[in-house]
């Protein structure tokens, strides 16, 4: 079992980098660099390829990597870059050669072709309009997009306070439903229940998570602070992860330092807060669970370092490894 971990590139950061973990010790070793790219924040990782985020004289994108077996290193296949800023999310379907980003200070989505030699093409583009109420939000800001459990499209416009949803079924995005949550909570990214019937957003400026059930009609049906009403000083919450079993969900809040880990109740309706843990470093930007989920694995951004987490029974973490190195960590997963 190996990690892999993207992020910045403004310190003394290479690129992409693989760790070795050690399942029997439960024990992340030292970063090495296996591709030089800057600023790859955010990956799209299945059997031996890697999508990245790019960003390339002073242009942003994605480009395709393969593993190459003969070399025994990652060579790159294609890349698009544009005239803008590079995109801060980028998902794959390798069952249909699809990929999506979602570019934050472009405010659009795009939807590309990924072919069987590792080409990328363009298909379609979306892009949004409007603003909300807080200094962040000051146009549209796409920060996620990923698949839904029926084939679809999901998004988070931050800027707009919007959930849009796309069909693809023609390869094109033609949008579906637009959601409008309350102003302000700035939904950053969304994650689904394995039975598909709900799924919970993480707002980054509301420091909040949102409950909506999902099939012929989406109502939101509550939402749970992940930080103390006592902090009053900056939190934006980043990621936001579920067990596979569907019986804990995990948020990281940046600022209060920290993983919320939430009892998930009424197969999927209810969330109860269990546990608030620190993540040992600045600024949790992203985390990741193994293939076993019996560890968790957390990237803090600012003080390039992370920690790891055994998961316990009922879900709770449980420090077992702190000061694990990273450089300026976007994105960690464990690979086998």
């Amino acid at each position: 079992m190996k990690v892999i971990s993207g992020g910045y590139t403004k310190k003394n950061s290479k690129g992409i980098y693989l760790s070795n973990y050690d399942s029997k010790f439960k024990k992340v070793g030292d970063p090495n660099l296996i591709i030089n790219v800057e600023n790859p924040t955010y990956l799209a990782i299945f059997d031996q390829t890697i999508i990245s985020i790019i960003k390339e004289n002073g242009k942003g994108g994605i480009a395709c990597y393969e593993f190459d077996n003969n070399q025994k290193k990652y060579t790159k296949i294609s890349e698009l870059v544009y005239d803008q800023t590079p995109p801060a999310y980028v998902a794959v379907n390798p069952e249909h050669n699809l990929i999506f980003d979602a570019n934050y200070h472009a405010g659009s989505i795009n939807l590309y072709s990924l072919s069987n030699k590792g080409k990328i093409e363009l298909l379609d583009q979306y892009s949004n309009t409007g603003k909300g109420i807080k200094p962040e939000q000051d146009s549209s800001h796409f920060h996620y997009v990923n698949l839904t459990p029926d084939g679809r499209l999901i998004t988070c416009d931050l800027g707009t306070d919007e959930i849009i949803l796309f069909d693809i079924s023609k390869r094109k995005l033609d949008i579906s439903e637009k959601i409008k949550v309350n102003l302000g909570f700035g939904p950053r990214h969304i994650i689904f229940h394995p039975n598909g019937k709900y799924f919970y957003c993480v707002g980054e400026l509301g420091s909040s998570v949102k409950v909506f059930t999902y099939g012929s009609e989406i109502r939101e049906l509550a939402t749970y602070p992940t930080i103390p009403s006592s902090f009053t000083e900056y939190n934006g919450t980043s990621a936001i992860k579920i067990a596979k079993n569907g019986k804990n969900l995990y948020v990281a809040n940046r600022g209060f330092n920290s993983i919320i880990v939430f009892k998930i109740l009424n197969q999927g309706a209810t969330l109860e807060e269990i546990q608030n843990i620190t993540t040992g470093g600045d600024f949790p930007r992203d985390f990741a669970l193994n293939d076993d989920e019996n560890v968790l694995l957390v990237g803090n951004q600012n003080s390039d370092n992370g920690t790891l987490y055994q998961i316990k029974e009922d879900g709770t973490l449980k420090v077992i490894q702190e000061d694990i190195k990273f450089h300026e960590p976007t994105f960690v997963q464990f690979q086998k």
